[in-house]
Formats: structure tokens, C-alpha cells, sequence
């Protein structure tokens, strides 16, 4: 009896140290500025958009095509990967000089809760980072109504739903400091990847450069490197006040992105010859 006693103890008090971690690290830390905003306020919009996402592109999408041709959508791609360019740039632009203008620290930057002009503007920005990781998942869409199913990898189906979730946490828990970087730097990058795909689609009969798709490639590699550092340093700073249990996620999550790229760097590149 007094063993089955202790037992019972031990897990009650291993379940309220687990409710205790939650209500620390989870619950007191998101951002009552964003509590009620639209797709933030609850977490089954972002779980409910990946989820309808992944079935389409998994099942009823491939399903809706199998008797069907592809479909002629050029000119509304074109539309689609302008629109994402001019958006992708607004916000590395305008996310890039707050970083300057408040001086962020890119060891050790914790959230500034402050009610201030700057950081409403970040605020807006992060928002709008979240609603393009959300229009990133059309680009999967184009694919399966093009029947250009295997563009649909793993690679790519996985970092986008991943991407809307990132979103939604950076719009729950952080709307300024540490985590803004992620969102300028993959800014940057899909501003070069869309324009890649604008080329494309409005010169098909053009044979895309391997150099210029290696490039790429890399650039989204040095990407993940820079962030996964970025992540990495509040871990190695016990008095940075940083939320530590996202940055080791993230550390995670950009390890596993450079795993997935490399190998499909050397699937796609390794012993090919160059074009010009």
C-alpha cells in the first residue's frame, strides 16, 4: 500500500510539473496582441488549413486529375508569383530596416511587449509573413492541377505545411525580437525563388540553367545554416531571455531542412554537367 502510495505521488506530482512547464513556457507566454486577430486566435485554423492542404495534394487533388489534362494556368501563375514577389520583398524590406532601427541583437533578442509605433509595424509585418506562408501552399496547388505531381516531394509538401505552423507560432508567441530574422531572411529568398518561377512560366520554351537551380538550391542551404546559428546562440546564453524551448525547435527543425536539402542536392546535381 504505502509503495502504490508513492507511485501515485510521483505521478501526480510528475502531471504537475507538466501542467506547471505548460502554463510557463506555453500558456503565460503567448501575445495578448494577438489573441484575437483573424487565423491566430485559435490553433485549429492553422492545424485545420495544413490539414485540408495535405489532403488535397495527397489524395483529392491526384484523385480530381486522374482523368483530366492538365490544366493551361500560365497566366494566373504569372499573377500568382508577381503578387508573391512584390509581398515577399515588402516584408524583407520593411523587416529588414526595424531590425536596423531598433537594433535588434543578433545573439540575444527577447520580445519587447511594449505598445509602441515600431512594434506594431513589426507586428504587421510578422502578421503578413504568416498570411504569405499561407498563400505559399497555392504553389502546390499549381502543381497538382498541372499534374506535375511529382513536384509535389516530401521536400516541398513538408517545409510548406511545416512553414504555415512557424507562421502561426511566430504570430502566437513572437510578433517582434529574436524569431523576426526567420521571416527576413526567408523573404529574401523566396523573392529569388519566385522570380525564378515568373521566368519560367513566362518563357517555358527557355531551358532553365543548371547553375542558375544549383544556386538556388544553396542560397535556401546558406538559409537554414544562418538560421539554425541564429537559434542556436540564446541556448548557449543562460541569461538570455529568449523563449529557449522554440530556438531548440527551430535548431531541430533547420537540422533536419539542411538533411532534406543536401541529400536533394546531390540527387538532382551531383554528376550532371552544367548547361548554359
Amino acid at each position: 500500500m504505502a509503495m502504490m502510495a508513492e507511485k501515485n505521488i510521483n505521478s501526480s506530482s510528475f502531471m504537475e510539473m507538466i501542467a506547471n512547464g505548460y502554463h510557463t513556457h506555453i500558456i503565460d507566454k503567448i501575445d495578448p496582441r494577438s489573441e484575437d486577430w483573424l487565423l491566430v486566435s485559435s490553433p485549429f485554423v492553422p492545424l485545420g488549413i495544413v490539414t485540408a492542404y495535405l489532403l488535397f495534394v495527397k489524395k483529392l487533388g491526384p484523385s480530381f486529375m486522374a482523368n483530366r489534362s492538365a490544366y493551361r494556368i500560365e497566366p494566373l501563375i504569372i499573377l500568382y508569383n508577381v503578387i508573391q514577389i512584390v509581398a515577399c520583398l515588402y516584408i524583407f524590406i520593411h523587416g529588414l530596416t526595424m531590425w536596423r532601427q531598433l537594433g535588434y541583437n543578433f545573439t540575444c533578442q527577447p520580445v519587447d511587449y511594449t505598445v509602441t509605433e515600431q512594434n506594431r509595424a513589426v507586428a504587421n509585418s510578422v502578421f503578413g509573413y504568416y498570411l504569405i506562408k499561407i498563400s505559399d501552399l497555392v504553389d502546390t496547388v499549381f502543381f497538382i492541377l498541372r499534374k506535375k505531381f511529382s513536384h509535389a516531394s516530401f521536400l516541398h509538401v513538408y517545409h510548406h505545411a511545416g512553414m504555415v505552423i512557424v507562421g502561426y507560432l511566430a504570430c502566437k508567441f513572437s510578433l517582434n525580437g529574436h524569431f523576426v530574422l526567420l521571416g527576413i531572411v526567408n523573404s529574401f529568398v523566396h523573392v529569388c525563388m519566385y522570380s525564378y518561377y515568373l521566368a519560367t512560366a513566362m518563357w517555358p520554351e527557355t531551358k532553365p540553367s543548371l547553375t542558375v537551380k544549383k544556386t538556388l538550391t544553396i542560397i535556401q542551404l546558406v538559409q537554414f545554416y544562418v538560421l539554425l546559428i541564429h537559434e542556436a546562440l540564446p541556448l548557449l546564453q543562460p541569461n538570455c531571455d529568449v523563449q529557449k524551448h522554440w530556438a531548440a525547435a527551430l535548431v531541430v527543425q533547420y537540422t533536419f531542412m539542411i538533411a532534406l536539402f543536401t541529400d536533394f542536392y546531390k540527387k538532382a546535381y551531383s554528376g550532371k554537367k552544367k548547361t548554359a
